[in-house]
């Protein structure tokens, strides 16, 4: 892979609730040209799911646009204007859309998401769920989503201007702290 980096990449994790969406929304409450791509699918059939979608959606301004239930997330990123902001919320529907890859398959989207990230002009916020803070599960599909979650945040971190963690709704600047020798 291909030293990269998007010094208008910022990334915003953390926990189930604590922030992030909101803390990602409004580093752009001032922009016009928003486009907000929500990458876990709209079920209207799981109702909870649905008022959980509905809140985040009346936060944002009637001006954003929104690009839901997509194939292609790198496409959707790539006919998007260069000059425009892209939130991007969150990396779990990502993963989770294409969990059922093979390792090789998983690993040429991953690269191709990046290079995506980097190659586009306007300024990106994305979403990122922390995982693995708790017991390791049982299951060979949690741990698979765990583990590409973990490798893809870290990786995306290498290549991003700013980096947020998120707890109990207060915002720790990542950037700021030191990083381990390698």
């Amino acid at each position: 892979m291909e030293n990269l980096v998007n010094k208008n990449l910022i990334l915003v994790s953390g926990a189930v609730r604590s922030g992030k969406s909101k803390f990602a929304e409004n580093l752009f409450r001032d922009s016009v040209h928003v486009t907000y791509i929500a990458t876990f699918l709209n079920l209207s059939s799981d109702k909870s799911w649905s008022e959980r979608i509905k809140k985040h959606k009346s936060r944002r301004p009637d001006s954003w646009a929104l690009v839901e239930n997509f194939s292609d997330l790198n496409h959707e990123i790539n006919l998007l204007s260069n000059n425009s902001d892209i939130i991007i919320d969150s990396l779990g529907g990502i993963v989770y859309s294409y969990l059922d890859m093979k390792d090789g398959e998983w690993q040429i989207f991953s690269n191709d998401f990046i290079k995506t990230l980097t190659h586009f002009d306007g300024r990106i916020v994305l979403v990122i769920e922390e995982v693995g803070w708790s017991i390791s599960s049982s299951s060979k599909e949690s741990n698979l989503f765990v583990d590409r979650m973990g490798e893809l945040s870290y990786d995306l971190n290498k290549i991003s201007s700013n980096s947020y963690l998120l707890i109990h709704g207060k915002a720790l600047n990542l950037n700021i702290l030191t990083e381990p020798n390698e």
